[in-house]
């Protein structure tokens, strides 16, 4: 079946072997998370959705859109933005293994992502109506080693471990140098609420942590934020080393200011040891950062 969205994003590894992905949108899709009403693990063999074989061994190059319960795709159609619905986040979720010598530990990294720009609609094209944008992100910590809007690719958050790169043919890419990094995402966003002026709210944002210093006798924090339109809001804790280490938030939210505690305990429920941390706020193409300081 006809596709509204087509592109494709392709995964290197160091000694240039290349798996190309595709992903896109289209009317009658669905997103094989369960989230749509529709069955887990559910894929669209009509837009040519057909589950590979299994991942190989760690030694063997491998790319592949990751989709619950299945082997995974070489080809990921989400729903395309309907008209009138709320601000929407689909995620195409991305994992690949860079390869190695049999036996050995090194790994062939760096891993190139290369897409063409011009094939991602831009916010105002024919093929947009509802303004969705895309951005590319790492997976592991929600875009904290990079964020890039994969049509305007001026808007992008590059840190030390990845680099970014126009090339000659209009292509550009994401060279990922630590072996950290095994997934990326693509994030499908688009808003039709309007600003929440007689709120007062006029940006999303982190406003304020408190205590802070979280003192050793503080088993919470008060996490305060204010969320300019309605849509999808993470609030997540990353450790000095950029690791994700506590997801506060993960939910929609309308235009307003919120109030949530945080219990300073980690993914595992272990209590946070002493030191800085960034709390981070994303919400579409926005971000905000305050740190904390946990003494135990």
């Amino acid at each position: 079946d006809d596709v509204d969205v087509l592109s494709n994003i392709t995964v290197i590894n160091a000694r240039n072997s290349s798996k190309t992905l595709s992903w896109g949108t289209a009317r009658n899709a669905t997103t094989g998370d369960g989230l749509d009403g529709q069955a887990v693990g559910r894929l669209d063999e009509n837009y040519c959705e057909i589950e590979i074989p299994h991942i190989p061994p760690q030694d063997v190059f491998d790319a592949r859109w990751s989709i619950t319960y299945t082997n995974g795709t070489y080809r990921n159609i989400f729903p395309s933005a309907k008209a009138g619905s709320n601000q929407t986040l689909h995620r195409y979720k991305g994992i690949f293994q860079p390869g190695g010598e049999t036996g050995q530990t090194s790994a062939f990294y760096p891993i190139t992502l290369r897409w063409d720009p011009s094939t991602v609609p831009a916010i105002d094209a024919s093929n947009n109506p509802q303004g969705s944008t895309w951005r590319l992100i790492d997976g592991g910590t929600n875009g904290n080693y990079f964020s890039i809007n994969m049509h305007n690719v001026a808007s992008r958050n590059i840190s030390s471990v990845a680099q970014f790169r126009e090339n000659s043919d209009g292509t550009v890419e994401i060279i990922i140098t630590d072996p950290r990094i095994t997934s990326f995402h693509i994030t499908h966003d688009w808003y039709s609420g309007v600003n929440d002026a007689e709120n007062g709210i006029v940006a999303t944002s982190l406003n304020a942590i408190s205590p802070n210093p979280a003192g050793i006798n503080q088993d919470k924090v008060n996490i305060s934020f204010d969320v300019e339109k309605a849509g999808n809001v993470y609030i997540e804790v990353f450790n000095e080393l950029g690791e994700k280490v506590a997801t506060v938030v993960d939910d929609y939210f309308n235009a307003g200011h919120y109030d949530v505690a945080f219990t300073l305990r980690d993914l595992k429920g272990t209590k946070l040891s002493s030191g800085a941390y960034s709390v981070r706020l994303t919400s579409g193409m926005t971000t905000s950062t305050k740190q904390l300081i946990v003494l135990n």
